[in-house]
């Protein structure tokens, strides 16, 4: 009986498990490629073209110290970075679900359903963020800045559209 139980489980778990990847190689497949491409060339800081226009939207965010490791959050939480901008690249929504997490160059570029999101990366002392010149665009290149502000050194990647 009690292997039948832990069999049902496993079966159970399996179930689960399938299901979340599907749905997520199903959201990675239905990512407008051009959509995909600019966000991963806005993420290495270099140029892209689309042949559709692409939406960009901004949001605000600050890395906070949370639990003993810096956090991406919507407002700033004790010693926090000064203020960030995020990248929405298609039709993107609310950005809530991405925060409380902490992102590297290898990771910052989340692809969801018709929509991209390029988020700062912190790396030791470094945090590199974007801010678009535009609100829709086709044709996308980047210049990128650096400035020290107290012990953070900030990297900010200008889109222009």
């Amino acid at each position: 009986m009690l292997t039948l139980r832990y069999l049902l489980a496993l079966t159970g778990a399996l179930i689960a498990t399938s299901a979340a990847a599907l749905a997520v190689f199903y959201s990675i497949q239905n990512v407008s490629p051009y959509v995909k491409s600019v966000a991963a060339a806005i993420s290495a800081a270099s140029s892209a073209k689309s042949k559709e226009p692409i939406a960009v939207g901004v949001y605000r965010v600050y890395y906070s110290p949370v639990g003993g490791r810096w956090v991406l959050t919507d407002r700033p939480i004790g010693a926090a970075t000064p203020p960030l901008y995020a990248l929405g690249l298609g039709l993107c929504g609310d950005i809530t679900p991405l925060l409380n997490k902490t992102y590297a160059p290898s990771n910052n570029t989340v692809h969801l359903t018709r929509c991209s999101y390029v988020l700062p990366a912190v790396e030791g002392n470094v945090v590199t963020h974007y801010l678009p010149l535009c609100r829709e665009g086709t044709n996308f290149s980047t210049e990128a800045t650096e400035l020290e502000v107290g012990s953070w050194r900030i990297r900010l990647v200008v889109v222009k559209c």
